[in-house]
């Protein structure tokens, strides 16, 4: 651009690549630019442009992995320094795009985001997203490593005297002696920051945060705050602490609050409610802090310090409270032994239990329910009521005869058979697309939210752990209003270059930190930041449970694409099964939304989630058997339902969809703003759907492939008939149907007719006609029955007059 009059006074019609996150650098005569992109290095010449001559490529080096770091010229013009995904710092020959050397910059993948700043001597100082500052001479030797233990994001800035300026995520600012490493001082902000900071001509150190404020007269050593005293913790309840201190500083930001569970181990910081905020608890002048969600017969211990400009203060008195109640069982382990069973294992940290409670929850929803008891001093349990290729997660509780303690850690196992073939695009013989949108940074557009739930619009989101931190309120939102939300990993790396202990950290810590802001786990679905992925990332990642996500169509957003570009090449591309990436973090994007559902919409495409665009299998209700007002109704495919993220198409569900839940034996109704207890959508259960007039539904899975056991309540009260549904496409013969009592003689296994005459169920099951709104008999022949088929869609209601009873449905 002319500088003075704002026009174009050239463009370079050369396509080099991704560089939406680097900056060039000008050589000091401003004939060449040199710049990162795609997976080179780029110098451009510009020195004929005057004359009306277009940009030529200078030279190029391929480094074979993108960055986000700029470039950096030496003093004298001659070397030009890159940092990329690979850990490695390239120095490179300014005049033929030679390469002079290559640093491993501490280990894989330690450099993602820094950029290289450079010393009036030379040096080259580059830091790493995992808190190690590099000097390195131009020789390509190492001078120095300064560890901040850190995040490091931005840039060094140099002062006159050649002190190096340093700040961190964590809110530290670091002075550092160029010539050794040494720290000259520190000052604490009171929140973190990715910028880099500046000196003004004066010597004023600038530093821009996180929660938006700008810092100047950043220096020296700051005095240390007077540490609290006095800590006291009182327990109100069972579950909570409340702790007081004495304050005796007049100039902390705030205070940090430390706990340790158990006589041994290391303290951990209680988090701020500002996810912002990293570096202390409460705010200034607070003296008191509840700490709630405590488990049972648990010794919780607290300390206490001060945060300010000059760190943290010396710590408090500690102090120690005992939780009441049955000791938590501890260190559960699920393991995964074939498609049908996973066996469990954990400690038992009580003396007085009767026995341990085991619950389950599988889907994303985190929502768990009660599968099985067990005995006192019992320490393991074997789950053989799953299915295959699907993720559950449990937790164990001990109890006595009036008391249960808190839950266990969870735990998760993946049933054999699940597929990991990387999805590039759904069901091609389906008129369907999905549409998904990443977020690598945290400015999530509330106006696409909006869109989306005004179209009734279900997408996919892939989230960063950081992004979620920033932005919880708005992950929690995208949670509520139905959308699936896949792992897009912590601080967006290129995984190709982690380890297989970085790659599971990124994803486990995303999905704990998505499951705390939402409710919601991301397993299985991932998508690797700027979709860099190997077979080494992708068998690495099935290892923890990850299937990866790609894309048909790139809509360009994140490469600077307009709004009408962005419309053009979802609508202009668009095809069964596509799955089209966007980034809800764009303004562009947010802006192209509504042309892209109504277009795609007028095409004659359905809008759904990635599990629907790849479902093998979907379902619509038949025409008649489905009517107007409640319908008792099964889920006809496999496996469960991930609920509401798959939700019932073409029916609004608030209010108007029940189950039976078998712990209470009552009926729990859906509300779309408070979904509660109400689970997974299960294949095997039953569910009574108020339909309006006009109204049908649609289910995605695969076909059911093994039989379907449901566990049924004693009771002789109609009411209480558990509901139940018929698993499969193909109807069958009641008479089929068999049924276990773990308390009967050998063989415990009978088929149903045997049950009823043995007193194990009652001689009648009850279907629903949804026309008549009336229930039917259900039973085998002798038993006057007005009906012996158990139908796909029909729901079932259904008891055993014993306990412990099992109801068993064969495949047809």
């Amino acid at each position: 651009m002319n500088a003075t009059s704002a026009t174009k006074k050239w463009g370079s019609p050369i396509t080099i690549g991704d560089m939406h996150m680097t900056s060039p650098v000008i050589s000091s005569d401003g004939s060449v630019l040199y710049c990162g992109a795609g997976s080179s290095l780029w110098a451009i010449n510009t020195a004929a442009t005057s004359n009306g001559v277009a940009p030529t490529v200078k030279w190029s080096y391929p480094l074979g992995v993108g960055m986000t770091s700029s470039a950096a010229l030496s003093p004298d013009g001659s070397t030009v320094y890159q940092g990329a995904y690979d850990g490695n710092l390239y120095a490179i020959n300014a005049a033929n795009g030679a390469l002079i050397w290559r640093v491993q910059v501490g280990f894989k993948n330690a450099v993602t985001s820094a950029s290289p700043a450079i010393g009036t001597d030379g040096t080259i100082y580059l830091g790493s997203n995992y808190g190690s500052l590099y000097a390195i001479n131009p020789d390509g030797s190492q001078k120095w490593i300064f560890e901040s233990k850190a995040d490091i994001r931005s840039s060094v800035a140099i002062n006159a005297d050649g002190t190096v300026i340093l700040a961190c995520y964590d809110g530290y600012v670091h002075a550092i002696n160029s010539s050794n490493g040494a720290e000259k001082w520190r000052y604490l902000l009171p929140v973190g920051t990715y910028g880099s900071p500046s000196i003004a001509a004066n010597g004023t150190v600038v530093v821009i945060s996180t929660n938006g404020n700008v810092y100047g007269n950043i220096g020296g050593t700051p005095p240390a705050t007077t540490p609290p005293t006095s800590l006291t913790a009182t327990m109100p309840t069972d579950t909570q602490a409340v702790l007081t201190w004495t304050d005796n500083s007049s100039t902390e930001y705030g205070y940090r609050l430390e706990r340790r569970v158990g006589t041994v181990g290391s303290f951990t910081m209680l988090p701020n409610t500002d996810t912002t905020i990293t570096t202390y608890t409460v705010g200034s002048n607070v003296t008191t802090y509840t700490n709630s969600n405590l488990q049972s017969g648990q010794i919780y211990y607290y300390r206490v310090c001060a945060a300010q400009s000059g760190g943290d203060s010396a710590y408090s008195n500690e102090v120690a409270v005992v939780t009441p109640g049955i000791q938590t069982p501890a260190g559960l382990v699920a393991t995964p032994i074939s498609t049908t069973q996973v066996d469990l294992t954990w400690t038992d940290r009580s003396s007085d239990e009767l026995g341990f409670i085991i619950e389950r929850s599988s889907g994303p929803n985190g929502l768990f329910n009660e599968i099985a008891r067990v005995g006192v001093d019992v320490s393991a349990y074997t789950d053989t009521s799953v299915y295959p290729a699907t993720n559950y997660y449990y937790r164990v509780k001990a109890y006595d005869a009036t008391r249960v303690s808190s839950s266990s850690n969870e735990d998760w196992a993946l049933t054999f058979g699940k597929d990991f073939t990387e999805i590039m695009r759904g069901n091609t013989t389906r008129k369907q697309m999905a549409l998904t949108f990443d977020a690598g940074t945290a400015n999530i557009r509330s106006g696409l939210l909006t869109t989306l739930k005004t179209n009734s619009v279900y997408s996919t989101f892939f989230i960063t752990g950081v992004v979620t931190e920033l932005q919880s309120a708005q992950v929690a939102q995208i949670a509520r209003d139905g959308h699936l939300i896949g792992n897009h990993s912590y601080d967006h790396p290129d995984l190709r270059y982690c380890t297989p202990d970085q790659i599971d950290w990124q994803l486990d810590t995303t999905d704990d930190i998505i499951y705390a802001a939402s409710g919601m786990h991301t397993r299985s679905f991932f998508r690797a930041p700027y979709g860099a992925k190997n077979d080494y990332l992708l068998t690495t990642a099935a290892a923890d449970g990850f299937r990866h996500v790609n894309w048909t169509i790139d809509s360009g957003d994140a490469g600077g694409a307009s709004t009408a570009t962005i419309i053009s090449q979802a609508l202009n591309y668009a095809s069964n099964g596509a799955i089209l990436l966007c980034h809800c973090t764009i303004a562009e994007t947010e802006a192209a939304v509504p042309s892209i559902i109504s277009g795609l919409r007028s095409a004659g495409y359905e809008l759904v989630t990635v599990p629907e665009v790849v479902a093998p299998t979907q379902a619509t209700s038949p025409v008649g058997q489905l009517n107007s007002g409640w319908n008792l109704i099964s889920v006809p495919i496999d496996p469960a339902l991930e609920f509401p993220h798959i939700v019932f198409r073409g029916t609004t569900l608030d209010g108007a969809l029940k189950r039976w839940d078998r712990a209470t034996s009552s009926e729990i109704i859906y509300s779309a703003s408070a979904p509660g207890p109400f689970g997974n959508i299960y294949a095997d259960e039953g569910y009574w759907l108020n339909l309006s007039a006009a109204g049908t539904i649609k289910l995605n899975g695969s076909s059911a492939t093994t039989d379907r056991r449901m566990k049924l309540p004693q009771t002789t009260n109609l009411a209480q008939y558990a509901l139940i549904g018929y698993p499969f496409e193909t109807a069958q013969n009641f008479a089929n149907c068999k049924v276990y009592n773990p308390n009967a003689a050998d063989p415990k296994t009978r088929p149903v007719a045997e049950a009823i005459t043995l007193g194990w169920i009652p001689n009648r099951f009850y279907g629903w006609n949804s026309l008549t709104q009336a229930q039917f008999d259900v039973s085998v022949p002798g038993y006057s029955a007005v009906s012996t088929q158990l139908e796909p869609w029909r729901g079932y209601k259904a008891a055993a007059l014993l306990p412990g009873i099992e109801f068993i449905i064969p495949k047809p």
